[in-house]
């Protein structure tokens, strides 16, 4: 199966590309495209068709976290992470899957995450949008299915890639022992595909939902301000406060 990468790192994705094509003997096509803009979907629909290529399966992997607390964040950049995250997704499944139900087949994998079983203080906009992500994905899943299109939601915890460096969790201590190797995720999206429902990998990620669904929404919450509160010392290097009640 040739594939195409979407992203704006050129650089990247062209020693991704040559990897691919070395390793699987496939093609593999790459299309520049910030899918933080405005229209990038269809952009990257024409460049598809433009190639004479037929979209087979779907994977919605882009996306970015924002840490910050909400009131003080920069209103551009968490504009930036819900265009990514959700509305760049929304949009290339609708570029796409039309043409997957009239073939009467096709998949869509879209990567969630288990931040989206629990609302994330200090990461308020990156948990919904990931909360958003696993419910469009489900709803389609149903509208799709007799059509022959599978939709599936892959939801990781802490995996140790690029994003994992530039949240700055790698030597926290609450994340440092759950943070997965690429290759587990890898796994997972080999199993998502015939999956029903959303896909969880690894134990402690399936753990962490099942607390969070029976805890009550104030003891998570709490649970999650004490993790960002050591992060926040951490990175100031300040003595440690106490937390406000």
């Amino acid at each position: 199966m040739d594939v195409a990468l979407v992203g704006r790192n050129e650089e990247r994705l062209v020693e991704a590309a040559a990897q691919l094509e070395f390793e699987h003997n496939i093609k593999a096509h790459v299309i520049v495209c910030d899918l933080a803009k405005v229209g990038a979907a269809a952009k990257v629909s024409a460049r598809v068709r433009e190639m004479g290529l037929v979209v087979d399966v779907l994977v919605n992997n882009a996306g970015f976290g924002y840490d910050a607390r909400f009131v003080e964040s920069d209103m551009a950049r968490q504009r930036e992470l819900i265009l990514t995250n959700d509305l760049a997704l929304v949009e290339l499944v609708g570029e796409f899957a039309p043409d997957m139900a009239e073939r009467k087949c096709g998949g869509i994998l879209n990567v969630a995450s288990v931040a989206g079983f629990m609302p994330g203080p200090d990461m308020a906009t990156y948990y919904a949008s990931k909360a958003f992500v696993q419910s469009f994905s489900q709803a389609i899943h149903v509208e799709l299915r007799r059509a022959g299109v599978h939709v599936s939601t892959l939801c990781p915890g802490p995996v140790r890639t690029a994003f994992w460096e530039k949240r700055r969790c790698s030597t926290h201590p609450d994340f440092a022992d759950r943070a997965r190797c690429p290759l587990r995720c890898e796994r997972g999206i080999q199993r998502a595909l015939p999956q029903q429902g959303p896909l969880r990998a690894g134990c402690a990620c399936k753990d962490d939902r099942a607390r969070n669904a029976l805890c009550p929404r104030a003891v998570s919450w709490r649970g999650r301000r004490q993790h960002s509160s050591a992060r926040a010392r951490r990175n100031r290097n300040a003595d440690p406060a106490p937390l406000p009640p």
